[in-house]
């Protein structure tokens, strides 16, 4: 909803919000290496894609949004399709 208010609030502004789900980044780094890779592979069999994120997938989302000049007030939801599931 915030995303939605801001962009009334600030148009002609565009404001866009990416959502992502699990991530292969450092933020994970503060589990062992057992531990992140049995996360990894737990997502993986969860999510309809097979497969965690990569940075580069939800950077390709960032370049969408900043790209596309037709879309304001909205959540782009990058996770593999975790909301499905």
């Amino acid at each position: 909803m915030p995303t939605r208010a801001l962009a009334v609030e600030l148009k002609p502004l565009r404001v866009n919000c990416v959502a992502p789900g699990v991530v292969k980044t450092d933020l994970w780094a503060g589990m062992g290496e057992d531990a992140r890779a049995a996360f990894y592979a737990s997502e993986a069999a969860r999510l309809p894609v097979g497969h965690p994120g990569d940075v580069e997938e939800i950077a390709q989302s960032y370049l969408y949004l900043t790209r596309q000049t037709y879309v304001t007030g909205q959540v782009l939801h990058v996770d593999g399709g975790g909301l499905l599931v």
